[in-house]
């Protein structure tokens, strides 16, 4: 008999991890939407933009 694979949510990950419901509101406690992600850089251009970065030097 196969079980079936228990489903790990976003949500879920996030309030065992860090004891803290990411869906509701810091200021008045109701819940949140979901509505969108935004990300960050691209692969390429991260790799384009590694050189450029690693040459930085603090000014100071």
């Amino acid at each position: 008999m196969r079980k079936t694979a228990m489903q790990i949510t976003w949500r879920g990950m996030y309030q065992r991890l860090l004891k803290v419901d990411p869906l509701k509101c810091v200021l008045c406690g109701s819940q949140m939407r979901f509505t969108g992600l935004k990300r960050g850089y691209r692969l390429a251009e991260q790799v384009l933009m590694h050189e450029p970065l690693a040459r930085m030097r603090w000014c100071g």
